[in-house]
C-alpha cells in the first residue's frame, strides 16, 4: 500500500527512514586484457597481455579491469569517463562490444572506453560511484540489499517556493548524522571510507511506514523520496559521521554567459575595443537596441550573440547626432553575426533582433522553453519534463504550429553581463509569474502560476485541520504600477507604462496613488506590458493572506505550487489556496528517535491566497455543463436552496454553498460596477479573469 494511503490512519504507524548516500572514487590502477583470445582461460584466469605493450599504446578489442571485491557495504552504482557517464551492461563480455560501458560483478570492475582511451593516462579519469544503503531500523532488506542500521538523523525536510516569484525554490539544507561507533565485530562503519570523494555524491532520503503491531511492513516500491541533497563537507568522530547537505539549487550558481570577447577568440578584433574582456551575450526573445561588437575590422563583421539567432530586424548607427538605419550585408544567423559594409569604423551600432531559435528553427518565444534551454546550457538536465510541458501550454495563446504559435509574457533577455543562472531564472519568474524549484527527487520543476478551478482539488476541512494561523505581512499596497519595458540599451531609451486603480487608493485611505516606483520589466511589446501591470495591481493591491495550517500526515506528499481547497467554518474560509511551503520537519528532524511519530502536529503547510486572486478567478465552462462531465451544478447540491434545474445562470436565491462552488469553478461577465446581478451583493467581482 502506498505511503499516502496508509497515512490516512496513522495511529499505530512507525516511521522508517532510508538513506542512499553516494561518493566518488577515482581509479588509476587498471589491468588490461586482450579480448581477441577471450576474457578468461579454461582455468578461469584473466588473460593479460604481457607482450611488452607500453602505457598509451591502445589496441582495439581490449578492456580494462580492476579488482573491487564487494565488502558488504559499498555498491558500485555508476561510472564516468571524464565527464561522460558509462553505460551499465549485463556481463564482462558485453563490455567488449560497447564503448563507454562498464560492469561490476562484485569481484572486478570492467570498462571499455570510447576511441580506445587508456584510463591509466592522466588525461583520462575514470570515477566510480559508490552507494551505501542505510536505515534507522535494523531489519530492512530491499531488493536483496541490507540497509545498515546506522542512520541517526536526517535533514529537516522543508520544500518551498518564493511567493513573490523571486529566486529559486529549494529543499532546505541541513545535516545527516550516522552512527560511527564500533560494535562487537566491526570498527566504525565509516572509518574505511574517509578517502572517498564524498562531495562528489548526493544524499537521498526515503520515508516509509510500518505497523509492527499488525505485522505490516511497507514494500520498497511504496516508500516516498522526500529529499535529495548534494553532499558537502563532513565530520567524523569515534561516535558519528556527519554529512553537511546542500540543496540542489546550488548548481545554479554557475555564471553565464560563458565566453568573453578577446583577440584570441576573434583575431580580427581591434585590440583596443572596449568590448574585449566582456561577455559574449546570450539573447532570448525580442531584443531592441542591443550593442553589436565588431569582431573583424577588415570585413566589418559584427556579433550580437554567442549562439544562433532567429532574425536581424534593424541595425542603426549614430554617425550623426541621431540614430539612423543602416543597410545590412550578409547575415550569419547561425553564429549571431552579420556584415555592415557601410560602417565608418567608429560609430556605435544598435541592433533590433529576435534571439535564440528552437531546434526546429522557429523563434523561441515561450518562457518554459527558455528556462529549459538555460538549464541545459549550464549542464542541468535533471528536470521534470512534465512540469515544463504543462507550463509551456499555459503560456500559449494561439497558433497551431511552431511557426504560427503565439505565447504571452515573452521574456526579453539580453545577457551581456556576468550573472548566475539563478539570477536569470529570477528575471524570468518575475516576468512570467512562475516558479523554478527542485523537488524531492532532485529534479528541476518549472511551474507557471495559473489559478485552478476548485472541483477535484484536495479538500481539507475542520476535521482535518490540526492547527491554524493567518498573517497579513507588512507590505505597502500598490494602487499604481509604473513599468519600463522594451528598453533600447544602446539607444538609451525605452517604453514606459503607468496603470492605476483608484479604488485601491481610496479603500486603503492613501492620500494619493501609491507605487513602488518604476520597475524594469523584461518584456518587449505593449500587450505583455499592460497584462503584467494590470495583473500586478491585483497581486499588490491587497496585503496577501499568508496562512499556516497543520494537516494530517496524509498531506505529506503535497508539494509547493499545488493548489488545495480549504473549508474551515471557524475562520469563515471556503477558498482555493496555493501551497508555498511544505514543512515535514516534524517527522524528519530525527530518524532513529521518532518511532511512532505519525500523529501529533502533522505536516505544516504554508498557503497563499492565489496572489490575491483568491477563489474569484473566472473560468470558461459550457453554458449547460461543467468540465467534470456533470451538467450544471453538481447534484450533490440538489437539496440546497436555489438549485432548481442546476443551471449555471447566476441566481441570487442560491444557497451560500452553491454560490461558493460556482464562484470557484465558473465565470461570469459583470456590469460596469462589477456585479453579475445588481440586486445581489454576493455577485460583486466574482470573476476576475486571469
Amino acid at each position: 500500500m502506498s505511503l499516502s494511503a496508509v497515512l490516512y490512519n496513522s495511529t499505530d504507524l512507525q516511521s522508517v527512514y532510508l538513506v542512499e548516500i553516494s561518493a566518488l572514487s577515482t581509479v588509476k590502477f587498471w589491468n588490461y586484457t586482450d579480448l581477441a583470445s577471450g576474457l578468461l582461460d579454461d582455468a578461469g584466469n584473466f588473460l593479460v597481455d604481457d607482450s611488452g605493450d607500453t602505457l598509451g599504446l591502445i589496441e582495439t578489442g581490449w578492456v580494462y579491469w580492476t579488482p573491487l571485491p564487494f565488502d558488504g557495504e559499498a555498491f558500485v552504482t555508476g561510472a564516468n569517463f571524464n565527464e561522460t557517464p558509462l553505460t551499465l551492461v549485463h556481463s564482462p563480455e558485453a563490455v567488449v562490444g560497447m564503448p563507454n560501458s562498464y560492469y561490476w560483478d562484485q569481484v572486478n570492475v570492467y570498462i571499455n572506453l570510447a576511441a580506445g582511451a587508456d584510463p591509466r593516462q592522466d588525461a583520462n579519469t575514470v570515477t566510480l560511484e559508490l552507494t551505501f544503503y542505510l536505515a534507522d531500523h535494523g531489519d530492512k532488506i530491499f531488493n536483496g540489499i541490507f540497509y545498515h542500521p546506522v542512520l541517526v538523523t536526517v535533514p529537516g525536510i522543508s520544500l518551498c517556493v518564493e511567493q513573490d516569484f523571486s529566486g529559486v525554490g529549494q529543499i532546505a539544507g541541513g545535516t545527516t548524522t550516522f552512527d560511527n561507533s564500533p560494535d562487537e565485530t566491526l570498527h566504525g562503519f565509516f572509518d574505511s571510507y574517509t578517502d572517498l570523494d564524498w562531495d562528489g555524491g548526493q544524499t537521498v532520503v526515503l520515508l516509509g511506514a510500518d505497523n509492527p503491531a499488525l505485522g505490516q511492513f511497507m514494500d520498497y516500491a511504496d516508500y516516498e523520496r522526500v529529499g535529495t541533497w548534494l553532499n558537502d563537507n563532513w565530520q567524523k568522530t569515534n561516535q558519528q559521521f556527519i554529512m553537511n547537505n546542500l540543496e540542489t539549487k546550488q548548481q545554479l550558481t554557475q555564471n553565464l554567459p560563458q565566453n568573453i570577447y578577446s583577440t584570441d577568440l576573434y583575431p580580427g578584433m581591434n585590440s583596443q575595443d572596449s568590448a574585449i574582456g566582456t561577455p559574449v551575450p546570450w539573447a532570448y526573445g525580442l531584443i531592441y537596441g542591443a550593442p553589436a561588437v565588431c569582431i573583424d575590422v577588415g570585413t566589418n563583421r559584427f556579433k550580437v550573440a554567442d549562439h544562433a539567432i532567429f532574425s536581424i530586424d534593424e541595425v542603426r548607427t549614430n554617425a550623426a547626432t541621431t540614430w539612423d538605419t543602416i543597410s545590412v550585408g550578409a547575415e550569419y544567423l547561425s553564429a549571431g553575426e552579420f556584415l555592415l559594409p557601410g560602417w565608418d569604423g567608429q560609430s556605435a551600432v544598435s541592433v533590433d533582433f529576435h534571439g535564440k531559435p528552437n531546434a526546429d528553427g522557429s523563434w523561441m518565444s515561450n518562457a518554459s522553453d527558455m528556462m529549459l534551454d538555460l538549464l541545459a546550457q549550464c549542464g542541468q538536465t535533471e528536470v521534470n519534463t512534465g512540469s515544463f510541458s504543462t507550463s509551456r501550454q499555459n503560456l500559449v495563446i494561439g497558433g497551431t504550429t511552431p511557426a504560427t504559435e503565439q505565447s504571452m509574457l515573452v521574456p526579453s533577455l539580453f545577457l551581456n553581463t556576468n550573472q548566475t543562472l539563478a539570477a536569470v531564472a529570477q528575471i524570468i519568474n518575475q516576468v512570467v509569474g512562475s516558479y523554478l524549484f527542485v523537488d524531492a527527487n532532485g529534479l528541476f520543476n518549472y511551474v507557471v502560476f495559473v489559478p485552478l478551478a476548485g472541483e477535484g482539488l484536495p479538500l481539507f476541512d475542520d476535521l482535518s485541520i490540526l492547527d491554524f494561523s493567518e498573517v497579513k505581512p507588512n507590505l505597502q499596497c500598490q494602487s499604481e504600477v509604473t513599468i519600463n519595458y522594451a528598453t533600447r540599451t544602446q539607444d538609451k531609451w525605452g517604453e514606459t507604462l503607468v496603470v492605476d486603480k483608484v479604488a485601491t487608493q481610496y479603500s486603503k485611505n492613501q492620500p494619493s496613488l501609491t507605487s513602488v516606483g518604476p520597475q524594469n520589466i523584461g518584456v518587449s511589446n505593449d500587450q505583455d506590458a499592460e497584462y503584467w501591470a494590470t495583473r500586478n495591481l491585483v497581486f499588490l493591491g491587497q496585503k496577501p493572506g499568508i496562512y499556516t495550517i497543520n494537516l494530517p500526515w496524509s498531506a505529506l506528499l503535497l508539494s509547493p505550487t499545488n493548489q488545495i481547497h480549504i473549508q474551515y467554518a471557524r475562520h469563515n474560509l471556503d477558498d482555493i489556496f496555493e501551497i508555498v511551503e511544505v514543512d515535514k520537519g516534524s517527522a524528519a528532524s530525527s530518524a532513529g528517535s521518532n518511532v511512532g511519530s505519525y500523529g501529533g502536529t502533522g505536516v505544516e503547510v504554508t498557503l497563499s491566497n492565489l496572489h490575491n486572486f483568491s477563489n474569484k478567478t473566472g473560468f470558461w465552462v459550457e453554458e449547460d455543463g461543467f468540465t467534470s462531465g456533470e451538467e450544471g451544478i453538481p447534484v450533490r447540491f440538489a437539496n440546497l436552496a436555489g438549485y432548481g434545474t442546476g443551471s449555471l445562470d447566476w441566481n441570487d436565491a442560491w444557497d451560500p454553498a452553491i454560490k461558493a462552488w460556482t464562484i470557484q469553478n465558473c465565470g461570469w461577465w459583470s456590469d460596469d460596477n462589477g456585479f453579475v446581478d445588481s440586486a445581489d451583493p454576493d455577485s460583486e467581482l466574482v470573476s476576475v479573469w486571469f
